[in-house]
């Protein structure tokens, strides 16, 4: 199959920015035969002249998770950890992860959304949801867990799990050693030469930075999520 030409890219792009009012701007990266491009439309935010390019920085919040599972993926290639472990093994000791029906939840579970935990942990302060996550610490995620009983069966359905990506990295993180920056670092950025890629920004890495923006297009804020950070942080 062809790859699409860039004028052709660029009137996709165009249609959807400037006609369709679906964002404010698109940056496509391809790789083919001929070698690496970048076609863009649109600016790095409204009001914001800044050109779309191969430098900008993109907050990509739950593609974080992709992260998280091919460190656990390198983890089990290792031998560090194996896909049937209960996540309850790396947790300190008087932590407790609900189960039901005689099973615990696993690494794998947790990968797969099928652990049968919620979207988000119950013991989320009211209000703003971007300000709760933030304030949302470990120590509550642990009290969540070890209080929570589970709706649904463990491994029976898919459940997008944003609390569960986060226990994944957590668990991870703790296994490790390190923090889950600095594991996902160690493990997979750093030798992939993703310099550009990270959870705690240099003042160069901001000032590459597009402004995310909302369905209404109006300019948010970046997610900061301590206790969660493998589930939407990058």
């Amino acid at each position: 199959m062809m790859t699409p030409s860039d004028p052709d890219i660029r009137a996709l792009l165009a249609e959807r920015i400037d006609v369709e009012r679906r964002g404010v701007g698109i940056l496509v990266g391809l790789i083919d035969p001929q070698g690496r491009r970048v076609v863009a439309h649109g600016g790095s935010g409204r009001g914001d002249g800044r050109p779309l390019d191969g430098d900008t920085v993109f907050e990509i919040g739950s593609i974080t998770k992709a992260f998280t599972a091919l460190v656990l993926a390198e983890m089990v290639e290792r031998g560090e950890v194996a896909l049937e472990d209960p996540v309850v093994k790396f947790l300190p000791p008087g932590v407790t992860t609900p189960e039901r029906g005689g099973r615990q939840i696993t690494l794998a579970h947790l990968a797969t959304h099928t652990s049968g935990l919620p979207r988000e942990p119950g013991n989320l302060s009211p209000g703003d949801r971007s300000n709760a996550l933030e304030a949302y610490s470990v120590d509550l995620l642990h009290r969540f867990l070890s209080g929570h009983e589970l709706r649904r069966d463990i491994g029976a359905s898919h459940i997008y799990s944003n609390l569960g990506g986060g226990l994944l990295g957590h668990a991870l993180a703790l296994r490790a050693g390190v923090d889950f920056e600095m594991l996902v670092r160690e493990r997979i950025t750093g030798p992939l030469g993703m310099t550009s890629t990270g959870i705690s920004l240099s003042p160069k890495l901001q000032s590459r930075m597009a402004t995310g923006h909302d369905q209404s297009l109006r300019p948010v804020a970046n997610i900061n999520l301590p206790a969660l950070a493998v589930a939407s942080a990058g």
